[in-house]
């Protein structure tokens, strides 16, 4: 019997994933499209038990060529392998936007309430992420935009697939020198020197 997190991913992975042509692996569903590939994963909580349930649902996208500038001449198995990092990855919001959405349930009676939620959510939030991060292109202006808490490779790497070199550089050399923590002034750098080779 599935858990009641796997029951309302199955949910949205049925309702609305697949007719997108996402292809459901356990609580993962993903659509390789060409060298770009899209996940949306169902992730719980390590402290689940019984009585309380912890969920919540991360959007992830890679791409061959940014998975061949760590590991070159590999084939990409695409977004479960838990080795590798995607280019891009984030979570369903709260309502301000600021702060990961964590679904709490309390057991199966609660699993229609929280599924309509999550559905909802995903309509509002899921949806047009998918959409615009399609392609590369899609995804300069994803990380552009307010919706994206995320950092700077997955928005550098883009530009520079797309040829603005420049612009790509700039926009790390300006993570370097604003920095305010050393560990992501050295990430930073480490990052400048893998994306000129």
């Amino acid at each position: 019997m599935p858990t009641p997190q796997q029951a309302i991913f199955a949910k949205l992975h049925s309702e609305l994933l697949k007719p997108l042509g996402f292809r459901k692996v356990s609580t993962r569903s993903e659509l390789a499209a060409g060298p770009l590939h899209q996940a949306v994963v169902c992730l719980s909580s390590r402290f689940n038990s019984s009585l309380s349930i912890n969920f919540t649902i991360e959007l992830r996208v890679g791409h061959d060529a940014f998975f061949h500038l760590y590991r070159p001449g590999e084939p990409f198995s695409g977004l479960g392998e838990k080795s590798f990092m995607p280019l891009l990855s984030w979570r369903l919001s709260n309502e301000n936007a600021t702060i990961d959405k964590w679904w709490n349930l309390r057991g199966m009676s609660e699993v229609e309430e929280v599924q309509e939620e999550v559905l909802q959510a995903f309509r509002s939030q899921g949806l047009p992420a998918l959409e615009q991060t399609r392609t590369v292109e899609g995804i300069v202006r994803f990380c552009g935009s307010s919706s994206y808490r995320g950092d700077f490779v997955a928005w550098s790497w883009a530009m520079h697939h797309l040829g603005q070199v420049a612009e790509a550089r700039a926009l790390v050399q300006n993570v370097i020198d604003t920095a305010t923590h050393e560990h992501v002034q050295t990430r930073a750098r480490n990052w400048l020197t893998r994306l000129n080779t």
